[in-house]
């Protein structure tokens, strides 16, 4: 939460850039539910999450960062 308050803060920036945040998790399944939680939180907002980790569909995960 205080990096959406972070991220809602800043002035707009240009096209591909980002990240302006980033959370890491010692596990692909906490990864994966701190993604799923910040989309409900981030829902209706201008701010969006990704979740990236190891032995996953690169394709995939390329697709989800993209916007």
């Amino acid at each position: 939460l205080p990096a959406v308050v972070h991220i809602e803060a800043q002035r707009p920036l240009g096209k591909g850039i980002n990240p302006i945040a980033m959370v890491l998790a010692p596990t692909r399944e906490l990864a994966v539910q701190i993604s799923d939680e910040a989309a409900k939180i981030l829902k209706g907002s201008k701010v969006w999450a990704g979740c990236v980790y190891g032995g996953g569909s690169k394709k995939e995960q390329i697709k989800n960062l993209k916007l």
